[in-house]
């Protein structure tokens, strides 16, 4: 899971995660940090994911994987050593 060591997403499950991404989104000193959590947090829950469902195509997977970067705090030119460690 992009964002969480295997074992935390696990330990800390999708309420746990939720709570953590408002705090990376805090210490990210993100301007309305809960706001901009939740928002992207909708985005990718609610539409990323119907439209995988609905339409999967390559750009609806890119599309989801935008904004679970987006969700996670990952900065936009992300260490390639460090995303290919959160991705496993």
């Amino acid at each position: 899971m992009i964002g969480f060591e295997p074992q935390d997403a696990k330990r800390l499950g999708s309420e746990g995660r939720f709570y953590a991404r408002i705090e990376k989104f805090e210490k990210a000193g993100k301007r309305f940090p809960k706001t901009q959590h939740l928002f992207w947090w909708v985005t990718h829950n609610a539409i990323a994911h119907t439209l995988l469902a609905i339409c999967p195509m390559r750009w609806s997977f890119r599309f989801h994987d935008w904004t679970s970067l987006k969700l996670n705090a990952i900065p936009p030119k992300p260490n390639v050593e460090e995303l290919s460690k959160m991705v496993g």
